[in-house]
């Protein structure tokens, strides 16, 4: 009977969809192993109980009360880490809800206002300003749009298109789409290269969604009037982009913190209190899918941050 159970439990077809589901993604694989455990776990604890007199025969000295002791210890035990997870979990929801709301109330409020102003009397030049400011807060809605489904994208097997691509051509590329931005606070980029660096394989839009946030944060974040240090180099099979900024930095706790979701220092609020903490994790997942690294470094809160990109070479060489 109990490994009838036991085959049940494993073959059933719920278990074994999200064991597959989760397979692709380490941080939910160890979900669907924390499943399996606690209901192999719970399976043996009933196997124990039921089969108690055949321990009993085995050793004639055995407590009868220990069996149902130790059981009730470990599941008084499992109840507090489900207790805590489904707290962790609520919580999750409770952060993402009140991120979501706030960042579609301003964007939909400016909206409003903008429709509103329209409906009066304007010269066509004041008419042709208010929809250029159609266009940025619509396109910041749209990228709020994207950053959430973003998160649920990279969740699923979302394919990917590799190709052979040059580096260096991406990151003037972002360098162009961010100049506005930094050119406002007075921010200047130095970027460096090895004369040799080489094509990598990469889906190239998601990679260059990549290198977009990487520069963004560095400008949003860095003091006006600083520079950003862009630096390009061949670590064996891999091409290792760099960039270093002299913002807010990083403290040493917050390190593993990092790239999880919602996640954002109390001081990057304050810096920025529009962000939602879903870029980073965003773009360690797509890193991740290339068989690549993303990290950071810093020395400190206020000491500036690097982080670090490293993605594989390819065989071909880029066209000169």
């Amino acid at each position: 009977m109990f490994l009838f159970c036991v085959f049940y439990f494993l073959i059933h077809p719920v278990y074994y969809n999200r064991f597959l589901e989760y397979n692709h993604d380490m941080e939910n694989f160890k979900t669907a192993v924390f499943y399996f455990s606690t209901t192999l776990l719970l399976l043996l604890i009933g196997a124990v109980n039921h089969f108690h007199e055949y321990l009993e025969g085995f050793y004639p000295y055995f407590q009868n009360d220990l069996i149902l002791k130790i059981s009730l210890l470990i599941l008084a035990a499992l109840g507090y880490v489900l207790y805590r997870r489904e707290k962790r979990i609520n919580q999750v929801k409770y952060e993402f809800l009140t991120i979501a709301t706030h960042q579609f109330r301003t964007p939909i409020t400016a909206i409003k206002w903008l429709v509103n102003s329209l409906k009066g009397e304007m010269l066509y030049e004041e008419r042709m300003r208010v929809v250029k400011k159609l266009e940025v807060v619509s396109g910041r809605l749209g990228d709020i749009v994207d950053a959430l489904s973003g998160m649920v994208k990279f969740d699923s097997s979302l394919q990917y298109a590799f190709e052979v691509a040059w580096p260096r051509d991406m990151i003037d590329v972002s360098i162009a789409k961010f100049g506005d931005q930094a050119h406002q606070k007075g921010i200047e980029f130095n970027v460096t290269s090895d004369p040799d660096i080489p094509l990598v394989i990469i889906d190239k839009r998601k990679i260059q969604s990549v290198i977009d946030i990487l520069i963004e944060n560095a400008i949003s974040y860095s003091p006006s009037g600083s520079q950003i240090d862009i630096d390009l180099k061949k670590n064996g099979r891999f091409v290792i982009l760099s960039f270093k900024d002299k913002g807010l930095g990083i403290k040493f706790g917050d390190k593993n913190k990092l790239f999880k979701r919602f996640w954002r220092s109390a001081e990057a609020k304050i810096a920025m209190p529009e962000g939602m903490g879903l870029s980073l994790s965003v773009a360690r997942e797509i890193v991740r899918k290339h068989g690549g690294r993303i990290w950071a470094e810093s020395g400190g809160l206020n000491k500036g941050s690097v982080f670090f990109v490293k993605l594989r070479v390819s065989d071909k060489r880029p066209k000169s």
